[in-house]
């Protein structure tokens, strides 16, 4: 078996490239340049006046980073490429180029400001993506060549103004993202974020 293979969209043109030894799916086309990717700021960890903190971190490697390449990864391999099942690993997708992904953190309270909600957000062409889920779709439209003008329409919510994540997701079989345990001992994590991901403890 051949350790990567690279195959053509409807649009004959190569959009993504299958590294079978890493069972990753590696998004070869982008609507955004990387010269023109997203800025994220205030990402200077410092305590408010109030002790709490309320900052963006960039999420370049780590659990967040993974949880997003897992997701979009497994989705496309099963549902769209129809890839064989990755022995003793689980397909993960590369973020196209120009994209950021990136958390909001902030105190849940003032009471105890080293508890910390983060939320994460992709952002690229001109959308801010609040979960995997949302955008798988955008994801699939990519490599199916459409913003070259392939024909394709992307039905995410964003590219389609009054579209319902529900009616996406029961249209397309996206599953629910998976929440994230709470740990029996001390409270270092007191809720998920909205979409699904993990709540840090921000240094004291």
């Amino acid at each position: 078996m051949e350790s990567a293979t690279t195959a053509e969209s409807s649009h004959n043109a190569v959009t993504y490239r299958v590294d079978n030894a890493t069972a990753t799916i590696h998004i070869l086309v982008s609507d955004t340049r990387e010269e023109d990717a997203y800025v994220v700021p205030n990402t200077t960890q410092t305590r408010l006046e109030d002790g709490t903190y309320d900052y963006n971190r960039k999420e370049t490697q780590g659990e967040v980073l993974t949880h997003w390449q897992l997701y979009i990864g497994k989705y496309i391999a099963q549902s769209v490429l129809k890839l064989p099942h990755a022995r003793g690993r689980q397909w993960r997708a590369t973020l196209p180029a120009g994209y950021v992904l990136f958390s909001k953190c902030k105190s849940v309270s003032t009471k105890d400001p080293s508890q910390v909600r983060s939320d994460s957000y992709l952002k690229g062409s001109s959308a801010k993506f609040r979960s995997p889920q949302e955008f798988t779709p955008h994801y699939m439209w990519l490599l199916e060549n459409g913003h070259q003008g392939s024909g394709a329409e992307c039905i995410c919510r964003w590219c389609g103004p009054g579209r319902k994540q529900r009616d996406i997701n029961i249209q397309l079989g996206l599953p629910e993202p998976k929440r994230a345990m709470k740990p029996a001992a001390r409270r270092t994590v007191v809720q998920t974020g909205r979409n699904a991901l993990y709540t840090r403890v921000a240094p004291s």
